[in-house]
């Protein structure tokens, strides 16, 4: 009975220690594989931000300080070319730029279409000096440091859950703003999701090998004393 319980308990140690060093090792790698695909992420949105930073007129932009210039060439020869950026690549969810008086954010152009809202009733598109209530720490840091920034985890505002990507927008040499892309927390999710998927087959499949492991110790160990039996025996 002894050696029964003993065979058991080293099967059980032995199954266990496989699966602790293949749950590290695979952990190991999720941790860099997620890594490695936000930074991806970054970067695309990096490149993005600053090929259509290049689209707006500082001298129009800095001339923009209210609603009622919606409707003016002014406006709309700004938002043309940035709706047109919107349109072209389905991950981007919104585009827009933003000034700071004082430190109040307001927001100053935005190419997506007016009277558009969301599933919570609010209007998706930001009007000429609309102030933006929640900014993010990346966005504060864009305008205290003016320099580029990204929110590195989801950041949720009034509008949804987004990954957004700040940079600066200058006039020559002088700062006047930032202009701001963002992707949605679905797309972000979605662009994580493989890593994810395979992350939890293998950890099936190491529970399986675990298992595995610990009958094949237990087998081997039970063959073993048999025989150091049968060999005492004949002695």
């Amino acid at each position: 009975m002894n050696h029964t319980i003993h065979e058991i308990r080293e099967g059980l140690i032995g199954g266990l220690v496989v699966f602790l060093i293949l749950e590290l090792l695979t952990l190991f790698i999720y941790i860099n594989a997620i890594n490695a695909q936000k930074g991806e992420i970054f970067e695309g949105l990096f490149r993005t931000t600053k090929v259509i930073r290049t689209l707006i007129d500082p001298q129009k932009h800095m001339a923009l300080d209210s609603p009622v210039q919606e409707d003016f060439p002014i406006y709309l020869s700004q938002i043309e070319p940035l709706k047109k950026a919107l349109d072209s690549d389905s991950t981007i969810e919104f585009i827009y730029t933003m000034i700071q008086i004082d430190t109040t954010i307001h927001f100053i152009l935005d190419p997506t279409d007016p009277g558009t809202f969301d599933e919570n009733g609010v209007e998706t598109k930001a009007h000429v000096m609309e102030v933006y209530e929640n900014p993010s720490e990346a966005l504060v840091e864009a305008f205290e440091e003016e320099k580029m920034t990204v929110t590195e985890e989801v950041y949720y505002d009034q509008w949804g859950g987004h990954i957004s990507c700040y940079a600066p927008l200058v006039d020559d040499t002088k700062f006047i703003g930032v202009i701001g892309v963002d992707i949605s927390t679905e797309t972000y999710n979605e662009r994580l999701q493989p890593i994810k998927d395979a992350t939890q087959r293998t950890m099936v499949t190491i529970l399986f090998i675990s298992y595995l492991s610990g009958l094949v110790i237990w087998f081997l160990r039970r063959i073993h004393k048999k025989m150091m039996q049968k060999t005492s025996q004949s002695t």
